[in-house]
């Protein structure tokens, strides 16, 4: 056996053993994270997040102690690296480029130096630096995901935090529509508003959370078909991907029940012979499916009255849509006069007001994000920055959709590529009606799928098929 072969083994051992530090010691934090930023708010308040990006930057740390004690360097594609650099780059030179200073207190910008267009820049300092912390953050669990990743066990493991923590969240959800609760987790009925879903205080950004969540007990449960795991683990994955993606319908969001009814359309079709295999009988099924739509039907009926409410708003008076079609207008303003490089990361909700305009009334209120995340993006990152970003997401999107293609051309359906594609789509669907990809906790489980699909392009992994990556060919 040839040294680099046996390199190959060595890598692709389990990830148990105790010379394997350098895997566990960065994943513990990363963990951790998984679960806490989704019972925290989703992380969208200043004392969470900090703790969420404390976590990501121990993982990473411990990532680079597990480099230098194995000597080793991360394989991963130039084309990775390139667009995470370019990113720092342009948050570190607007930073170091202010344009503006805000004066305490109020909303006023005043300019401190004449702009300069070449160079990125901000509209105020002290917002972008807290931005560009949070971004450092999330760009190293990027780079550690996707380098820890190319270890299938590594990857399987963290679809299982997600699973679980979507699972939790759902459970939760569900159990306060039961209850008819009055107020999300950690907090009064005053501090929740009126739709809030686990601990998250708006319904759409649970709903882009499960979205992401319930694909991965999907994944984990057609897995266990080929890996003859016992049939209480498969039973318990089944019921997990059940009641996490049913959550989506007790939850009241529209937007994430027509991705619920898109996203399991799409999985059954994809892994037919998983869904229809014929080792049940015909009664089997029948009586399967009658006990899990009583199970939904008993977990939607509390909430039922509410959402039927909101759809029947949606199609008589539009619902917010008149309210967001005027702020996207204003968004749309505010890119053309940015620039190329944007005002700065995180300071959208300081420029908004500005182009309001005749719309400041109809609008009411503050606004902290553009209920649209491409546009918020452009507005603060500009098209050089939107654009690195474009090339970082749809590049491992690209890279998923290549592995998936050679697998059916190998007769196989890949999982784990599958799934990832359906979760990261779901998401990137929902962005272009709310602002999912602004709250941290699901930002975490963005990066978890997006770098496990940069980690199967930079030609690392040992074993790219195996029974454990591929549905079983059951008749």
């Amino acid at each position: 056996m040839t040294s680099s072969r046996r390199n190959r083994n060595d890598h692709d051992a389990g990830i148990g053993g105790a010379h394997r530090v350098d895997r566990w010691l960065p994943l513990l934090p990363l963990i951790c994270a998984l679960f806490y930023a989704p019972l925290a708010f989703g992380g969208t308040t200043q004392q969470t997040a900090s703790i969420i990006d404390a976590l990501l930057f121990a993982s990473f740390a411990g990532w680079l102690i597990g480099l230098l004690l194995f000597l080793r360097l991360p394989s991963l594609p130039g084309v990775f690296w390139g667009s995470i650099g370019v990113l720092l780059v342009i948050g570190g030179c607007a930073i170091a480029n202010p344009g503006f200073v805000r004066v305490p207190g109020s909303w006023q910008l005043l300019p401190i130096q004449e702009e300069q267009w070449l160079i990125p820049s901000t509209v105020d300092q002290k917002t972008s630096l807290a931005s560009m912390i949070h971004w450092g953050a999330l760009l190293s669990a990027v780079v550690v995901v996707a380098d820890l990743s190319s270890h299938r066990g590594v990857r399987w493991l963290l679809l299982k935090m997600v699973a679980l923590s979507g699972l939790l969240v759902s459970l939760v959800g569900i159990l306060q529509k039961a209850a008819e609760s009055d107020a999300m987790l950690w907090a009064t009925s005053e501090e929740s508003g009126k739709v809030f879903f686990g601990a998250f205080r708006y319904h759409t950004n649970a709903a882009a959370f499960l979205a992401m969540s319930w694909p991965a007990s999907a994944a984990l449960w057609i897995r266990s078909f080929s890996t003859r795991g016992h049939p209480i683990l498969r039973s318990l994955w089944f019921i997990s991907f059940f009641f996490t993606w049913l959550g989506m319908f007790v939850n009241t969001s529209k937007i994430g029940h027509l991705v619920a009814l898109g996203g399991v359309a799409i999985l059954v079709v994809a892994f037919r012979k998983t869904f229809f295999q014929s080792s049940y009988t015909a009664v089997q099924k029948l009586l399967s499916a009658m006990v899990l739509l009583v199970m939904g039907v008993c977990a939607v009926y509390p909430a039922f009255s509410l959402i039927s409410d909101r759809w029947a708003e949606a199609v008589t008076t539009g619902g917010s849509l008149s309210g967001r079609l005027n702020a996207y207008s204003a968004c749309t303003e505010a890119i053309a006069e940015g620039g190329i490089w944007g005002y700065g990361p995180g300071t959208f909700s300081l420029i908004f007001p500005y182009f309001t305009g005749a719309s400041m009334e109809a609008l009411g209120g503050f606004w902290r994000h553009a209920h649209q995340d491409y546009l918020q993006f452009l507005i603060e990152w500009g098209w050089g920055g939107f654009v690195t970003v474009a090339v970082l997401v749809f590049g491992g999107v690209w890279i998923g959709c290549r592995i998936v293609r050679d697998a059916h051309q190998e007769g196989r359906k890949d999982i784990s590529a599958t799934i990832g594609l359906m979760a990261l789509g779901s998401v990137l669907l929902i962005a272009a009606f709310d602002f999912p990809l602004q709250i941290p906790a699901i930002q975490l489980l963005f990066v978890v799928y997006l770098a496990g699909m940069w980690a199967r392009g930079g030609g690392k992994e040992v074993a790219p098929y195996s029974a454990t990556e591929s549905e079983p060919q059951v008749a």
